[in-house]
């Protein structure tokens, strides 16, 4: 059986060496590759996805165009507006694992309860990450984006959430003295924020791996605050994804080493 990530563009993906590695462990004969698929391609695609296909993980440009593809919704899915994992079976099913690849990180850093947050961006993986703080129990969730229609998309899932949910255009030293912020934004967009950090107190999820460590998570981790990189969420997201895929749990620490083993290769190097 086959399965693949999917995007544009995909050359720096991490999830083959996590899917190999869990296929491997587990004892599965299944294959995993990149593929280059962009929106104007996306559709035709899937067309040719046949009974050999396990599924795929999607990434930028198609978690929201994804919609149009499937059959079937997860509830996860539907609330965030944003699908990265599609299964093929009885129906062509699409899901979120970017929700519990967040809440599952922090809840290992230590943030299992956070109250409040700041959410940087307002993108599908700030929806996710808003849904995984939710989840958490936050109560009171800010979000820091310039783009007043995805704010507003944002606000109704707070309000979907029953979480107290504002938005700010530009950044301050209070709005990221939460307990949790997270940057889903490009590298580069919040780089001046680590200009910010007088107040900060809690743990920084920088959604980012490379380039690693961005100036936000240096500044972060120099007041000795815990920062969690991105490619803790990429790896537990992925763990969900293996089990969607083959109905099996994959062993984590497998799939870590892999992943770190590769990030060694390219010169990113574990947050001490």
């Amino acid at each position: 059986m086959k399965a693949a990530v999917i995007g544009s563009p995909i050359s720096h993906s991490l999830s083959p060496y996590l899917h190999r590695a869990a296929y491997q462990d587990l004892g599965l004969e299944h294959t995993y590759s990149a593929i280059e698929v962009d929106q104007s391609s996306f559709l035709e695609f899937i067309a040719t996805c046949n009974q050999e296909w396990l599924g795929l993980s999607l990434t930028m440009p198609l978690k929201e165009i994804a919609f149009s593809a499937v059959t079937e919704v997860s509830k996860t899915a539907k609330l965030t507006g944003s699908i990265n994992t599609i299964t093929f079976g009885s129906t062509v099913k699409g899901d979120n694992t970017d929700v519990f690849g967040v809440a599952q990180s922090l809840r290992l850093s230590g943030a299992s309860n956070p109250k409040t947050a700041t959410v940087i961006g307002a993108g599908a993986t700030a929806r996710s990450s808003i849904a995984a703080l939710a989840g958490l129990g936050a109560q009171e969730v800010i979000v820091i984006a310039r783009n007043p229609e995805k704010s507003a998309s944002c606000i109704d899932l707070g309000n979907e959430l029953g979480i107290t949910l504002d938005t700010a255009s530009t950044a301050s030293d209070i709005l990221l003295s939460t307990d949790v912020v997270i940057n889903t934004t490009p590298a580069g967009v919040a780089d001046d924020f680590s200009n910010l950090l007088s107040a900060a107190r809690g743990t920084l999820l920088e959604v980012i791996y490379n380039p690693w460590p961005t100036k936000l998570a240096t500044a972060w981790q120099a007041k000795s605050l815990t920062v969690v990189p991105g490619y803790e969420m990429l790896l537990h997201q992925a763990v969900r994804q293996v089990e969607l895929m083959t109905g099996q749990i994959p062993n984590v620490d497998v799939m870590r080493t892999a992943m770190l083993a590769e990030l060694s290769v390219r010169g990113i190097t574990q947050i001490s």
